[in-house]
């Protein structure tokens, strides 16, 4: 049980639980905010987190999502569940 509690402290050490409104569960760095957003860049290999200020976001940095790993949210869109937003990143 030892290498994986040890497994499981180094994984979420500095970082915060979190629920999506979708329902999704994830894991945040440190400084994640209520009201961040939670998006797939196209491109990008992980889910990001975005901060909006005023009509930009900022790049808060990248985050774990269980069922947005592995490229769901492709399937997500297939099925009108999701939609493409443009981001105007500073």
């Amino acid at each position: 049980m030892r290498p994986f509690t040890e497994a499981l402290e180094r994984a979420t050490n500095n970082r915060l639980f979190f629920l999506t409104e979708k329902g999704y569960m994830g894991l945040a760095p440190l400084g994640a905010q209520k009201g961040d957003i939670v998006c797939v860049l196209c491109g990008s290999e992980v889910p990001l987190l975005l901060r909006r200020y005023g009509d930009e976001y900022v790049l808060v940095r990248e985050c774990f999502v269980q069922g947005l790993m592995d490229g769901e949210i492709i399937d997500e869109f297939k099925k009108g569940k999701t939609s493409v937003k443009n981001f105007a990143i500073s």
